[in-house]
């Protein structure tokens, strides 16, 4: 199988790691910096090598992963998929609602899987699992908390090319997570967020020189996400080298006990019942010793072969793109601001 990846930094080189790890996988990379392609396919033997989009798409790949800065997914994806090509598409889906919706409607043909790799984690498919018949009653509210290093590439820092900072970053996956888990659609968000360190510092991965930016998007944010019955609390930071606090937790308060998932501990699944008078921490769950790309990846693999469906839709990709661009809004507003109407008028207008 021909497996196509577009973008060889960070994210592309993690995905060709993990797929240099499945038999039977051709790996073709397309990458636009000639000294960036010329070393990553030397680094992992990668025999066959284009400069673009276009030439990768022509040259019938299976599948294709878009590990492109964000600003580039609407037209890799449409290129993609005009060709027939299976798209697995990183995160964030799009800089935009609108430019979400258009990705919607050029793959609507097409085999797409949403690249929000903590989906794939053992302990939340766990807990989906095990709440799917409601064993702790009704869900009264949740926080889930992230903090991670602020991106050292420089496009990540400005609103033109990454359409928002720490929440569009690192809080759609945890969005996601949160919808997974709670079941439902909140019915409109309020955010605070701001800019706490505008001077960032950016490396070149490849030359290893760094500088100082400025920094235009939020390195912070607190998300309130209110349902009919309950509210999701959600606080995402970005953090500097020399601030060493890194978390990803989520808790969920439900009438009759709790769930604890914390994504970076060996012990990531706490469930707590009141009925049983106990707390469960299921023994084979824990943090894996693959990456969560090598799951994806496999899932993707599985998904072009017509053995399994994907998992993660564009769909998900939209409704997340939703929430965050009403907690945009709502960062303006200084109100709560409602999710989906706006959504619905785009939708039609696409």
């Amino acid at each position: 199988m021909r497996i196509g990846i577009l973008g060889a930094g960070t994210i592309g080189i993690t995905h060709i790691v993990a797929l240099r790890k499945m038999p039977g996988i051709d790996i073709i990379l397309a990458e636009k910096d000639p000294v960036k392609r010329a070393f990553v396919s030397q680094r992992f033997n990668i025999k066959e090598t284009h400069d673009s989009v276009e030439e990768l798409a022509r040259s019938h790949v299976d599948g294709a992963i878009v590990a492109l800065p964000v600003w580039l997914h609407l037209p890799a994806v449409q290129t993609l998929a005009e060709s027939g090509t299976a798209i697995l598409c990183e995160k964030p889906l799009a800089r935009t609602l609108e430019e979400a919706y258009s990705i919607e409607k050029a793959t609507r043909s097409s085999m797409f899987l949403m690249g929000f790799m903590k989906h794939f984690h053992p302990a939340v498919q766990f807990a989906a699992k095990y709440l799917e018949n409601h064993p702790l009653g009704l869900l009264a509210g949740g926080i889930s908390y992230k903090t991670q290093y602020a991106p050292r590439a420089s496009w990540y820092l400005k609103k033109e090319t990454a359409g928002g900072g720490c929440l569009l970053d690192i809080g759609c996956h945890m969005v996601n997570l949160l919808l997974e888990l709670s079941d439902s659609l909140p019915h409109s968000v309020f955010m605070n967020g701001g800019t706490r360190i505008p001077e960032k510092q950016v490396q070149d991965e490849f030359f290893k020189t760094s500088r100082t930016e400025l920094c235009d998007v939020e390195d912070w944010a607190d998300l309130i996400m209110k349902f009919p019955d309950h509210t999701l609390n959600l606080h995402l930071n970005w953090v500097q080298e020399d601030m060493p606090s890194f978390a990803e937790w989520t808790k969920l308060f439900f009438e009759h006990g709790t769930v604890e998932i914390d994504l970076i501990s060996q012990l990531p699944l706490r469930i707590y019942s009141k009925k049983e008078k106990r707390v469960i921490m299921p023994s084979e769950i824990t943090t894996p010793w693959e990456t969560l790309f090598e799951i994806e990846d496999r899932h993707f693999v599985k998904c072009i072969k017509g053995e399994s469906i994907p998992s993660v839709a564009v769909s998900d990709g939209i409704q997340v793109q939703q929430i965050i661009e009403s907690g945009y809004r709502s960062m303006v507003s200084g109100r709560f601001e409602q999710c989906f109407k706006e959504a619905e008028s785009i939708k039609k207008s696409s």
